[in-house]
């Protein structure tokens, strides 16, 4: 048919019969693991984003969770530089110990230390992954 021959140079190649055993999957992966970990990284900058009653906390653990499922499956092909990741973590946890104070309920330190938790196995995620 017209207009649907492909040229046989630079096509990409396929390596297995499994759903992701292509490189242009593989993109599909690296494009999709880069959107959550921008999203992330809007996420952990949002003024919102630390207080329990808003939208966007969810979001963004749910989203890190999502991260760590792809690196577990062996699906995630992109990630930021850990270090300028790293330095989003301690104003995040300023900011929801600032505003736990500020609503009375104190600190959940039970909380605190999962919130914690996750955000150092992302930076060990990250590094496992730009190693």
């Amino acid at each position: 048919m017209a207009g649907l021959e492909r040229s046989t140079e630079n096509i990409m190649g396929a390596w297995g019969h499994g759903n992701l055993d292509s490189d242009s999957a593989r993109d599909f992966l690296a494009g999709f693991s880069k959107v959550q970990f921008l999203r992330i990284i809007e996420l952990l900058k949002h003024p919102r984003s630390h207080k329990f009653d808003c939208e966007e906390i969810d979001e963004l653990f749910g989203l890190i969770e999502i991260i760590f499922v792809l690196h577990e499956r062996e699906m995630l092909e992109w990630a930021p530089e850990r270090k300028e990741f790293r330095n989003l973590f301690r104003p995040y946890l300023k900011r929801w110990d600032t505003y736990h104070k500020e609503w009375g309920g104190g600190i959940d330190a039970e909380r605190r230390k999962v919130i914690k938790e996750t955000f150092m196995k992302l930076v060990a995620v990250i590094r496992d992954k730009n190693s």
